[in-house]
């Protein structure tokens, strides 16, 4: 079966055999409510012997924790020395770098959506903590003006909330353009201008 993405119903082709067990507890006057789930795990809702509601069902969902992460260019400050080859000739190459990058990094594309970050990003605002499992990441991109250089140097803030504290970080940043349309961005934190929270 399939999820419908904007309204969560279940659709597909139905099992015979299951319309067939329906035809024939309609037909027995045995009419049980039942919620199908992907799982193929069935609940009823009333017992089959007594008819009697069952008031015990708890259906539990997981609550999804989401971290935005914004990030603002400031400024560029360098766009003559920088080696446009530095973290590789090509998309791959640049990516796997970046990867490997023991600073904070993530990959944008032709429309400056975040479509990717390095662990040392995700170690960054999450910090080295044992979670069973992390919370996802939105990373929003901001920028006042289009950029047109192929590699350059700019000054970015980061602004996220992690654990009710909110963490504000003025950050130098190397910049690489990438094949697709989109950059590849490397913070340097440890040089970082400012710090506030």
């Amino acid at each position: 079966m399939t999820t419908h993405p904007m309204d969560g119903s279940w659709f597909g082709k139905f099992d015979p055999a299951v319309n067939k067990n329906r035809d024939e507890e309609e037909e027995d006057g045995n009419r049980f409510l039942k919620l199908n789930f992907p799982s193929d795990h069935t609940i009823d809702l009333f017992d089959s012997e007594s008819k009697s509601l069952d008031r015990t069902v708890v259906i539990s969902q997981n609550m999804k924790v989401v971290v935005e992460v914004r990030v603002t260019v400031e400024c560029v400050t360098e766009t003559l020395c920088m080696d446009v080859r530095e973290l590789g000739f090509t998309d791959i190459e640049r990516t796997r770098n970046l990867d490997e990058e023991p600073c904070p990094g993530f990959i944008s594309d032709g429309a400056n959506r975040v479509q990717w970050v390095n662990g040392a990003f995700r170690r960054m605002v999450f910090g080295l903590k044992n979670l069973r499992q992390l919370p996802e990441m939105v990373v929003w991109l901001v920028m006042r003006e289009k950029l047109v250089y192929v590699a350059f140097s700019c000054r970015v803030k980061l602004e996220y909330m992690w654990e009710k504290e909110k963490y504000s970080q003025v950050v130098p940043c190397d910049v690489w353009r990438m094949d697709c349309g989109g950059f590849a961005w490397r913070l340097d934190v440890k040089a970082a201008l400012s710090l506030g929270r």
